[in-house]
């Protein structure tokens, strides 16, 4: 570990162990939340704070500012077109949407000091370490209620209900009717999100390379979810790699993909993903739910009125609409990062702060195709604009490992978005 930081193993140490911290959070705490008046906070987001503000204030991290820059002018065109939504229409607008986009998004302005950087790896396999875990439990609660076990959801027996996070589905069953529940892994806040964590460790270990053996362990905890968000993260991650291996490598993954795809179409989880895939025709299901109607209804509201398109309909729009539509329909509608800034603070605002999060994300970071993944998983999967889970996730990942660009040269070097090839642990990776 002193090789890490020469002449300051105890900084390196430090750092990584509020780094681990912040990741377990993340992962371990994202279903527990904080009361605070009507609203509730989830604890990862303070608990990160926290583990970003010490390193802050030792030294450890630095100012990018790139990042800096398209931080600030995303949050003033976005605060300016809340200004407008609060004198409009200060009865509905949400003072703390737009404060929690603020804060939440702050530390993307910091990068840790290049000497630092030897860390990633480290936390990298410290993520997937946690997911070995994380596919353990929700294989384990499956094979459970094939057992004769009842489902019921450990965590909300152990935590008060005031501090679970509220308004998602973590636990229901594979179909209408049935007494088997998909897994959420116990600290999940929901199936997918279980899924898609998977799915990401699965994608890095390909990276890195080695220890192939977590591989199936992967695969056999993201089955029990039956959430299809998972694997369509696993298939751009596969592209993505792809694009930086040989054919054979390629051809390898489509051989075992096939297997396992047969596998498991003839296993009973065949018949459930096989009904999901009729999801994609069918109004109101939850494909329609989270990659149809938000983008729809995103579109539709910009003809309301002449304001609309430059300041949206407000902060908290978003969660209004899709708790009136689920008191009227009792379907959920999830809008995803892109559709909910259009929404709430119009085109323009929409499109500084997208731009800000791509360039957050991949900008001179280790790995790319690690970064291309979490930004998919982080911009379609879920409606993470506001979810520390994923938004801390993408922070602790990538960009915080980014290299730092000075000020009086940021035009010139920003020009390189990516650094060198990830060094892989036992093979090469992208």
């Amino acid at each position: 570990m002193s090789s890490l930081v020469s002449g300051r193993p105890p900084a390196a140490r430090t750092t990584f162990l509020v780094l681990a911290a912040a990741v377990t959070a993340v992962v371990t705490l994202q279903r527990i939340a904080i009361p605070f008046g009507e609203e509730q906070v989830p604890l990862s987001l303070p608990v990160v704070l926290v583990g970003i503000g010490y390193l802050l204030l030792a030294g450890q991290l630095v100012e990018d500012r790139p990042r800096t820059g398209l931080y600030l002018l995303a949050i003033s065109l976005c605060l300016a077109a809340a200004l407008v939504s609060f004198v409009v229409n200060a009865v509905e607008a949400s003072f703390g949407s737009v404060l929690l986009l603020v804060v939440l998004y702050a530390p993307f302005a910091y990068v840790l000091r290049s000497e630092l950087h030897a860390l990633y790896g480290r936390l990298l396999d410290f993520f997937c370490q946690l997911m070995v875990i994380g596919a353990i439990l929700s294989l384990g609660q499956w094979v459970a209620q094939m057992l004769g076990w009842r489902y019921t959801d450990l965590l909300a027996d152990v935590v008060p209900s005031s501090l679970l996070l509220e308004n998602y589905n973590t636990a229901y069953p594979i179909r209408y009717g049935s007494e088997i529940y998909k897994s959420n892994g116990i600290f999940f806040l929901e199936p997918s999100f279980c899924s898609q964590f998977l799915a990401l460790a699965a994608i890095i270990q390909l990276v890195r390379g080695g220890k192939r053996w977590r591989l199936p362990v992967y695969a056999a905890g993201i089955l029990p979810t039956v959430a299809g968000t998972g694997l369509l993260l696993l298939a751009v991650g596969f592209m993505l790699i792809s694009l930086h291996r040989r054919a054979i490598w390629s051809f390898a993954v489509l051989a075992v993909t096939v297997l396992a795809t047969t596998l498991v179409a003839i296993t009973p989880a065949g018949d459930l993903f096989a009904e999901r895939t009729q999801e994609t025709t069918t109004r109101g299901s939850s494909f329609s739910l989270r990659f149809v109607e938000p983008y729809e209804i995103a579109y539709d509201d910009l003809g309301a009125d002449t304001r609309t398109p430059f300041t949206g309909r407000g902060p908290g729009y978003t969660q209004r609409r899709a708790d009136a539509d689920f008191q009227r329909t009792e379907r959920m509608l999830l809008f995803p990062v892109v559709p909910k800034l259009v929404a709430e603070y119009g085109l323009i605002a929409a499109l500084a702060f997208t731009l800000f999060t791509v360039y957050a994300f991949c900008a001179r970071v280790p790995s790319l195709t690690i970064a291309l993944s979490i930004l998919f998983m982080h911009l379609t999967l879920s409606g993470s604009l506001l979810q520390p889970t994923t938004v801390y996730l993408s922070l602790l990942l990538t960009s915080v490992f980014a290299t730092a660009v000075p000020f009086a040269g940021a035009v010139r070097v920003t020009r390189r978005l990516v650094m060198p090839p990830l060094p892989a642990r036992g093979a090469s990776g992208p």
